[in-house]
């Protein structure tokens, strides 16, 4: 879901026909409204655009591309005809197709002995704020290590832990929890996976 707004003030009378292409050429873009877009009745000021080659899905998964779109004005849009000035906003804006809900990834390596990365996405959640916590801990629920805490964006985040606890100590060999922890203001998520620290045998 491509999501974006303008103050109340600013929306007013204002729609909007979106431009989508594969490279940051506008001259190969498609434009993907048929009539221009005005902003949502139950939340003003707001604009969104389900485009189906950025909308993923278990069922229906996207490939791993970079879309670039583009946003064309129309400040004073009557049905018929169209009163105002077009012109395009600065972009273009890339965007990876974005998930249709939280999404927490298996480490890899894993098993790991010195370094592992942890994958997590956040879908757009009606331009709200989306405060993440991903921690470490053990299978008794001793917090280890605390890896993201911070208000992210909707999109695929990437973190690494080179298994060092709080202290700057690399932890035992062994069996570790890592949680995703997403709140909003209004609810919250939590999401657990294992992951497994082992013995190193090289000399």
């Amino acid at each position: 879901m491509l999501r974006w707004s303008l103050d109340s003030e600013s929306s007013e009378g204002c729609a909007f026909h979106l431009y989508r292409a594969e490279s940051p050429d506008l001259t190969h873009a498609q434009r993907l409204t048929n009539e221009p877009l005005r902003d949502d009745l139950h939340e003003p000021g707001f604009f969104s655009y389900r485009d189906q080659l950025n909308h993923s899905s278990s069922d229906n998964p996207v490939p791993e591309i970079v879309l670039y779109y583009w946003l064309q004005i129309i400040p004073d849009y009557q049905v018929d005809p169209i009163v105002g000035e077009n012109f395009f906003y600065e972009g273009p804006v890339s965007a990876r197709p974005l998930p249709n809900q939280i999404q927490l990834s298996q480490n890899f390596p894993n098993p790991f002995c010195y370094e592992t990365e942890i994958r997590y996405a956040l879908p757009v959640n009606r331009g709200r704020e989306q405060r993440v916590d991903l921690s470490v801990y053990t299978v008794t629920g001793q917090l280890i290590q605390t890896l993201d805490s911070r208000v992210r964006s909707a999109g695929t985040h990437t973190v690494r832990w080179d298994r060092r606890n709080r202290e700057g100590t690399p932890v035992a060999p062994g069996l570790y929890i890592y949680r995703l922890h997403i709140d909003s203001g209004e609810e919250s998520h939590s999401l657990i996976k294992r992951m497994i620290i082992m013995v190193n045998n090289s000399k």
